[in-house]
């Protein structure tokens, strides 16, 4: 089955957004709105951030380029430019997120539309292994490796603590009327999200998602899946790998570069 022909759809890439658009819901009902955040709680709390916080947003940024692509390429197929609509149907999820924000700020689809065009960018790039070298800069987390070695050498930028630990919309949500709240995640209340996926590295895990469901599309991966089964067992084994040595050799590692003294914010890139 090829994934560019009329209108068919691949249930697998459907099964992949359901389950991410499922796991963002279980998350945001956590979330309560941000209110959770004010006090939180250890508990089943914790297992559902585990199980589905980070891989909501990664399937979803994933299943995005992915997307971007099959839009692409069906019109490129019949011989028609689809940058300017593309373009437009951004804007349009862009200004959708952005009134969802006023109410909770935690919306996702504000920065999945604002960062989608890059996609537009890296389109035009041919090489797939430029794509896959780019995402892989992305993953390597390089604002937090500046950091770390700023933070190091004593810059004063380098060493204060992270701008998302501070959150002037929080005594807002917790007492504050419809109109306070939609008057403050105007802006103020918007700044503690975009910081934290700023300084946290999500900012450039999107976009190196974003450049990897793209290149599973040039690939049809998701349409001839059967083709790439060992391959996926070959990278799940390494993922599951390189996850393990992380897990049970984090305490191990920051301990070690705590250890030198370089600083709290220089130790918080890696005790995150």
């Amino acid at each position: 089955m090829a994934q560019s022909k009329g209108s068919e759809r691949l249930e697998l890439v459907d099964v992949l957004r359901g389950f991410a658009l499922m796991a963002l819901f279980l998350v945001h009902m956590m979330e309560s709105y941000e209110l959770y955040w004010a006090s939180p709680q250890p508990g089943i709390a914790d297992t559902v951030f585990l199980l589905f916080m980070g891989k909501s947003f990664s399937l979803l940024a994933l299943c995005f380029g992915f997307s971007f692509f099959v839009l692409m390429d069906r019109a490129a197929r019949r011989g028609e430019d689809f940058t300017a609509r593309f373009a437009w149907r951004l804007a349009i999820l862009l200004a959708i997120g952005f009134f969802h924000s006023l109410v909770y700020r935690g919306d996702i689809i504000q920065l999945l539309a604002g960062l989608g065009f890059v996609l537009l960018l890296a389109h035009r790039v041919r090489s797939n292994r430029v794509l896959i070298a780019l995402a892989a800069l992305c993953f390597a987390g390089p604002i937090l490796i500046l950091q770390i070695v700023a933070a190091s050498s004593g810059a004063a930028w380098a060493n204060q603590p992270p701008h998302f630990f501070s959150d002037p919309a929080m005594p807002v949500y917790l007492a504050g009327t419809l109109g306070e709240v939609l008057r403050i995640n105007l802006w103020e209340g918007q700044l503690p999200k975009w910081w934290f996926m700023l300084e946290s590295g999500r900012l450039l895990q999107i976009v190196g998602l974003y450049l990897v469901g793209m290149v599973l599309g040039r690939i049809e991966f998701f349409a001839r899946a059967q083709e790439y089964a060992r391959a996926r067992w070959i990278a799940f084994a390494i993922a599951a790998a390189v996850a393990l040595a992380l897990h049970f050799g984090r305490d191990a590692l920051s301990g070690w570069f705590a250890a030198q003294e370089h600083g709290e914010a220089a130790n918080q890139p890696l005790s995150a």
